[in-house]
């Protein structure tokens, strides 16, 4: 349908009105995320991406259940074996997802891997929280903040209606296991030092107002 655009509404249903909301239910399209995707739309998903051996799609179905982040890492390691002159099999996905992700890990260049590392370490964040922990450290060789801006545009990387940011968990949880000691370490105790002295400044603050 050429006029399907008409459909789409310009705002979130979060940001709608209740009658805004009653139109929305007569004329147009809700917008919401995806859950997971039926065996037949993953694997449609990731033929179109080049991975063409029915057997594979299938497995890398029951692999990631059809979840789109698994599916979409799926697609980046199958490009890294293909470009490093192998013809990927399950075993070379990993045994489950923890496995997937860790591969996943380890073909970023090493830009995007560190910046991987800084953020599980961080947990939740905000752009600001970024920049001065980065300016602290001095493990972080390859950190830039135009480089962070456009990494927090990763599938795994959720944005809070408040501006703060958090990885998806279990990303997060395999991205710590794989961390350099070094950064993990510099990190947090960066970490507890501004919380310290977020302590300390608050603490006195008070006591002026007192």
């Amino acid at each position: 349908d050429d006029n399907w655009g008409e459909l789409i509404p310009e705002n979130p249903l979060s940001q709608m009105t209740e009658a805004e909301k009653d139109e929305l239910a007569e004329i147009h399209l809700e917008q919401h995320l995806l859950g997971d995707l039926s065996m037949k739309d993953a694997t449609g998903f990731l033929k179109k991406e080049g991975i063409e051996n029915d057997t594979l799609c299938k497995q890398l179905y029951m692999l990631t259940s059809g979840t789109p982040l698994f599916l979409d890492i799926c697609v980046n390691n199958y490009q890294q074996l293909r470009k490093d002159g192998k013809e990927p099999d399950l075993a070379e996905f990993g045994k489950d997802l923890k496995q997937l992700i860790s591969r996943y890990l380890s073909n970023m260049n090493e830009t995007n891997r560190e910046m991987t590392y800084l953020l599980a370490c961080l947990g939740t964040w905000n752009d600001e929280n970024v920049k001065q922990i980065a300016e602290a450290a001095t493990k972080l060789r390859r950190y830039k903040y135009d480089k962070y801006k456009d990494f927090v545009n990763h599938s795994f990387i959720i944005k809070n209606q408040d501006g703060s940011y958090y990885m998806h968990e279990t990303v997060r949880i395999a991205a710590k296991e794989n961390a350099d000691q070094e950064i993990w370490e510099e990190i947090n105790k960066i970490k507890l030092d501004i919380a310290k002295e977020n302590v300390r400044y608050n603490t006195t603050l008070n006591s002026n107002v007192v």
